[in-house]
């Protein structure tokens, strides 16, 4: 009890000074999202391209694999073999971000890569914890949910003490892929395509702080 004590009265002491917490891909593990190995072996499925008896390439995920193409149509080949090369390369590496750094001078490698990471984040995202379907405009976060995550804990220790109309003295940023891209309803079962032409690898803040 003492030890706990003395924790939450260092915070309280860490938060009268201007504070930043720098969040990882990591941090959305407890969300039941995938991360490491796990985006690794979803991406390595995604990237998977057939040719049927026609000739015809046939990806495991259409959207994806046309949109590159609008976005290169002169580099078909070259995106062929990066699917491959990432296909196969991934699983060997422990991360699909270190995958990219390894191959971070080939740029078809990279923006294949990236464009896998939201594509299979996009559709992992109606499966996690804290997903809300806001086709209902009623429908609300259930944060029982997520009660026994690091955000809930982290939200408590943020909030004890202080007022709704209290300055924030606290910054978190969070690193995402997601510079330019849009999700947009395809289906009446509601599933989500992503435009994945152009994005890059962000830092990006949420919350503010008083400069």
């Amino acid at each position: 009890m003492g030890s706990s004590l003395f924790r939450i009265g260092y915070l309280f002491q860490m938060f009268k000074r201007r504070t930043l917490f720098v969040i990882g891909a990591g941090a959305s593990h407890e969300a039941e999202l995938p991360v490491g190995a796990k985006l690794a072996e979803s991406i390595a499925e995604r990237l998977v391209l057939r040719d049927d008896s026609t000739g015809q390439t046939r990806p495991a995920e259409p959207d994806l694999y046309s949109q590159l193409r609008r976005a290169h149509p002169q580099a078909g080949n070259e995106l062929v073999a990066a699917y491959k090369k990432i296909r196969e390369g991934v699983i060997l590496s422990n991360s699909i971000d270190d995958f990219l750094h390894v191959h971070r001078n080939d740029p078809h490698i990279v923006e294949v890569g990236k464009a896998a990471i939201v594509n299979a984040i996009v559709a992992a995202e109606a499966g996690s914890r804290p997903y809300v379907d806001h086709s209902n405009m009623y429908n609300v976060p259930d944060y029982k949910k997520v009660a026994d995550t690091w955000y809930v804990k982290l939200m408590r220790v943020l909030g004890a003490g202080t007022s709704a109309t209290d300055a924030p003295n606290a910054n978190l940023i969070y690193r995402s892929f997601s510079k330019k891209w849009r999700a947009r309803k395809e289906t009446p079962t509601k599933s989500k395509s992503v435009d994945v032409s152009e994005f890059s690898r962000d830092t990006c803040r949420v919350g503010d702080t008083s400069s």
